[in-house]
């Protein structure tokens, strides 16, 4: 007897067919956000470093101030192109540079600001001074200290204000940067 089987196989095609609707792309609409326009910051405005505790606000409208909280620069500022720039030449000295009188005349100098003595500022301030073969102070910077305080700007006025004994090399004067830490603090 004999059987005969018929198997039905789906018919495949190797070559895939290419038609005019797998061509044409979908058309999708979509909505174009407008850009806007960002407006600049106003400026805040600047508030003092210091922290000052008090219960009547108003109180804070009373305290003279001699200086301008926001900004210690110093007016009196010169460009000497004879001086060189802080540590750019090291200059070897067998005697340091000194105050005349002591240490004690420069923390004579000191003047601690009215409003950092309030506010309970306390910190160390390092100016780096250029004393030249006369002793005298040419040239002052700031290269550690505590900005918006009052800090730096009464270091910096307390270091001119000294009198210094020059740096010297083997009996002669020379012309040095020193640094010259100032610790403000209060005592309690």
């Amino acid at each position: 007897m004999l059987t005969s089987v018929f198997v039905l196989l789906p018919e495949f095609q190797l070559t895939p067919v290419l038609s005019h609707a797998s061509f044409s792309a979908k058309n999708e609409v979509i909505d174009i956000i407008p850009i806007t326009e960002q407006q600049p910051e106003k400026a805040k405005p600047v508030l003092p470093a210091i922290p000052i505790p008090t219960d009547d606000p108003e109180s804070l409208a009373n305290i003279p101030v001699e200086y301008d909280i926001v900004s210690f620069v110093p007016t009196d500022v010169t460009v000497n192109d004879d001086i060189p720039e802080p540590f750019s030449i090291f200059v070897e000295y067998s005697t340091p540079p000194s105050p005349v009188n002591g240490y004690h005349a420069l923390a004579a100098n000191i003047e601690y600001p009215p409003l950092a003595k309030l506010a309970g500022v306390e910190g160390k301030v390092v100016v780096a001074a250029y004393i030249n073969e006369l002793g005298e102070i040419l040239d002052t910077r700031i290269y550690g200290g505590l900005n918006g305080t009052g800090l730096n700007q009464a270091a910096l006025e307390a270091v001119r204000k000294t009198a210094w004994n020059p740096a010297y090399q083997r009996e002669e004067p020379v012309a040095v940067w020193i640094n010259i830490p100032i610790t403000f603090s209060l005592r309690k």
